[in-house]
């Protein structure tokens, strides 16, 4: 049960002065129009959802885009449940598995309640019938980015991950060297425990933590400001039985000071004037985002003043499909100083992470840390988006990528032998009729039957997770 909420408004909503319509960009500064914030020039309003500016492009849109995921969600966690019920009824459970089961499916119960409260703003019961016709305007949420990602995430940060906590802290002060933060913009910022903690700490004049992500950022808010939330954990190894899914209670150690704040926005299209922030932190952030190192360098240097500094760790694990823009430690040094950076202070460590008592499974992370100064902008950034236009607008053509002819090929290869699957068929038999259709050769056929169907079936065995 969530304890009543308290006076958020002090540390929900960013100063006027910083904002300006993340859809226009440049110098397009917002107003206020009731609750929200309208801008003049493209006549588009934000709203405020869950106590949060939510200062997304084409808001609609990325309302409706979110409500359509938390569908998704819904619909896999019901699914679950059903699956459950089924293996619950089968005969012969011994009663430990029983128990576990049981767990389980009432964990994904209370879970799925507990999502409902919780991004109730977004009234997932509306309509999302005009998807396709709001997608059409520019920006698109990543997809790697929907309710599941970095959920474990939320419980480390406000339940049982003190130490990962302060190792992270302690990080960010070192590689500051004593600089006191000033305005400080937290990129990423997650479900908010490390803008929390440097705010709370390093006493910065504000703090304003920022993520796509409307769960993320309704939990950071609300926690940060001394309310408690209800919401379940589901560690990856369970120690015992009973860890299978847990009840638990996401909680600061104390509201915290005035000055912190959070805004559900995309960071790199961030709703901020340019040169406004005296320091930008990102922890974890430049090798998941789907753009690339140098351009998302560029987007960070402009929301920094002359002589602001940059702020950076993580694995440097880039989620790039081109080796050229998977970066080492070398390379990342080398493309600050191009974006015009002087790099200050660079640490590497070894951090814990994710390492829940309920769950067998926790890692070390190598982390990679830097401190950099902005010197000078080197040239306008580039506006970005986080998927094309023709994946957006069904009324532009798809591009013939050199991926997606290969997959054309690999697909019919694919829905022929699964139209093929009878339960009396064998891969010879298969295999033959793929040769007669010229789609293998008969020396490979056999064998590439075969690697399919192995992949397909330990596939089938793998466990879904939330």
């Amino acid at each position: 049960m969530a304890v009543p909420a308290s006076d958020t408004a002090a540390v929900s909503v960013p100063p006027a002065a910083a904002l300006r319509c993340p859809q226009c960009l440049g110098d397009a500064r917002l107003e206020r129009a009731g609750d929200g914030w309208h801008c003049s020039r493209c006549l588009t309003t934000y709203p405020r959802l869950g106590g949060l500016l939510w200062l997304l492009p084409a808001p609609q849109a990325r309302i409706v885009e979110w409500r359509q995921r938390f569908r998704l969600l819904e619909n896999e966690l019901q699914a679950g449940r059903q699956a459950l019920e089924s293996q619950l009824a089968a005969p012969g459970l011994a009663a430990p598995t029983r128990r576990r089961l049981e767990r389980l499916r009432d964990g994904q119960a209370a879970q799925l309640d507990e999502l409902r409260a919780l991004l109730a703003p977004l009234e997932p019961e509306a309509s999302i019938a005009r998807l396709e016709t709001l997608l059409a305007l520019r920006t698109r949420t990543p997809l790697t980015q929907d309710f599941s990602s970095y959920y474990v995430n939320v419980h480390r940060d406000w339940v049982w991950g003190e130490a990962e906590n302060q190792a992270s802290l302690r990080l960010v002060q070192d590689l500051l060297q004593g600089t006191a933060p000033g305005r400080l913009l937290v990129a990423g910022a997650g479900a908010g425990r490390l803008a929390y903690d440097v705010h709370q700490t390093l006493q910065p004049e504000l703090t304003l933590g920022l993520d796509i992500n409307p769960l993320l950022a309704w939990v950071a808010a609300r926690v940060s400001a001394g309310e408690e939330v209800d919401l379940h954990e589901f560690p990856v190894a369970p120690r015992q039985g009973g860890d299978v899914a847990l009840a638990r209670r996401l909680r600061a150690p104390a509201a915290a000071r005035a000055g912190l704040g959070f805004v559900i926005g995309d960071a790199l299209r961030a709703p901020l004037l340019d040169g406004w922030f005296d320091t930008v932190l990102t922890p974890w952030f430049v090798d998941i985002v789907p753009q690339p190192f140098a351009q998302v360098a560029a987007q960070l240097a402009a929301r920094l003043r002359g002589g602001g500094i940059w702020v950076n760790f993580g694995s440097l694990s880039f989620n790039q499909r081109d080796p050229a823009l998977c970066h080492g430690p070398e390379e990342v040094l080398a493309l600050l100083e191009g974006a015009g950076f002087e790099v200050l202070c660079v640490h590497e460590r070894e951090l814990p992470y994710l390492q829940s008592p309920a769950s067998r499974h926790g890692r070390i992370e190598r982390v990679f840390g830097f401190a950099a100064r902005l010197r000078a902008m080197a040239a306008a950034p580039a506006v970005l988006d986080n998927l094309p236009d023709w994946l957006a607008d069904a009324a532009l053509p798809v591009p013939q990528l050199a991926y997606f002819q290969t997959q054309a090929l690999a697909n019919r290869i694919f829905a022929f032998t699964m139209a093929l699957i009878d339960g009396r068929r064998s891969i010879r038999q298969i295999a033959a009729y793929l040769v007669e259709q010229k789609l293998l050769l008969p020396h490979e056929a056999e064998g590439a039957v075969r690697s399919f169907l192995v992949a397909l079936y330990e596939e089938s065995q793998r466990r879904a997770r939330f």
